[in-house]
């Protein structure tokens, strides 16, 4: 068996390590807030850290609460993580980026079943490609605009709104979609 003391010196370390690593990561990341979803009443939230000179990670939580617009379900849930390249460094202008993200419909109307009495329930994922610029502000604040495109797949379970009754068992579709469209603000943690 292995002592206590040895067990606690080992947990002290590993809680140093992380506590100095999030503090050379905290001057390096940026947390965001996407206006544009929030304008629309749908929660945006991510964080960008810095992975290289020109490379950086990035991660999305996504959330609408809609149970209806206009009739049509539109609650979601979404997690998204991006690769992105700044070809003149890290937060600075022009960025290309490579996501991929998973996706629950929690109750959801499909962009091509809106206004036709049914929902779907179900989960998907998608891969893509994003463009995007950010602007500094000043030493903290930036804007980040971007827009993605890619491919989606999502598995669901087809209903009727009016009487609740499931139209469709299992179901898939697939389609190449516009993505992502955002004006987020980005505020830099740490010291610089």
């Amino acid at each position: 068996t292995i002592s206590k003391p040895f067990v606690m010196k080992r947990k002290l370390l590993l809680l140093a390590l992380l506590a100095l690593s999030l503090s050379a990561v905290q001057a390096q990341t940026q947390l965001k807030w996407n206006a544009l979803c929030w304008a629309m009443g749908v929660v945006n939230m991510s964080a960008e850290t810095k992975l290289a000179d020109k490379w950086t990670f990035n991660g999305d939580a996504v959330y609408s609460p809609w149970k209806s617009i206009e009739g049509n379900p539109m609650r979601f849930g979404q997690l998204i993580v991006e690769g992105r390249y700044y070809p003149k460094g890290a937060f600075n202008g022009l960025y290309l980026g490579g996501y991929g993200s998973y996706h629950r419909l929690f109750k959801f109307t499909k962009w091509n079943y809106i206004n036709h009495d049914k929902y779907q329930k179900g989960n998907g994922m998608s891969f893509g490609a994003t463009l995007g610029y950010q602007v500094k502000i000043n030493d903290r604040w930036a804007v980040d605009l971007f827009a993605s495109y890619g491919w989606q797949h999502s598995r669901y379970k087809g209903y009727i709104k009016s009487t609740g009754e499931m139209y469709v068992g299992k179901n898939a579709s697939a389609e190449w979609l516009p993505y992502k469209l955002g004006a987020s603000f980005a505020y830099r943690l740490g010291k610089r």
